[in-house]
């Protein structure tokens, strides 16, 4: 936002100032502006990280700090796509139909089940070690407590 603009903008309905540039009304604007710029960019930033759609450094780390995900292909777009896909899970997502939203969350492909006390991941995709660890650490904060997460590759 351009603040000088914007305090002319403002100031100039009135009728009570003039605002031509070389004016003394000008130059206090001016020096308004200047102080206040840092704090509008500031805010600027701030609005933008807040959301997962628009942010683009600091948001997306505070929220993937959080919700405790990471898109594993480390792109802007597969850490907006895991952040948004996990804010759409809640405390009852404990179905096996709800685990399906995982495989959105990180960006990966297979098919869950259920296998006597266990989660399985079959995972087609071809990981490497470090997405293998990665992935398996993040699905176990989603399972019940007393119930094992396992991730299979097939493929």
């Amino acid at each position: 936002m351009d603040v000088s603009a914007s305090l002319r903008e403002k100031t100039a309905p009135l009728g009570l100032y003039d605002t031509t540039p070389g004016t003394l009304v000008s130059a206090e604007l001016e020096a308004f502006a200047a102080g206040l710029q840092p704090v509008c960019d500031e805010l600027d930033e701030l609005l933008r990280e807040r959301f997962p759609d628009t942010a683009v450094g600091r948001g997306l780390e505070y929220f993937e700090r959080i919700l405790g995900v990471r898109g594993l292909d480390g792109s802007e777009s597969g850490r907006r796509r895991s952040i948004t896909a996990a804010l759409t899970l809640t405390d009852h997502s404990n179905k096996l139909q709800d685990y399906d939203q995982l495989k959105d969350i990180f960006g990966v492909s297979g098919s869950f089940e259920i296998r006597q006390g266990e989660i399985v991941f079959n995972c087609t995709d071809h990981l490497t070690l470090h997405q293998y660890a990665l992935l398996q650490h993040q699905m176990e904060k989603f399972a019940p407590v007393g119930v094992m997460f396992n991730i299979y590759q097939y493929g």
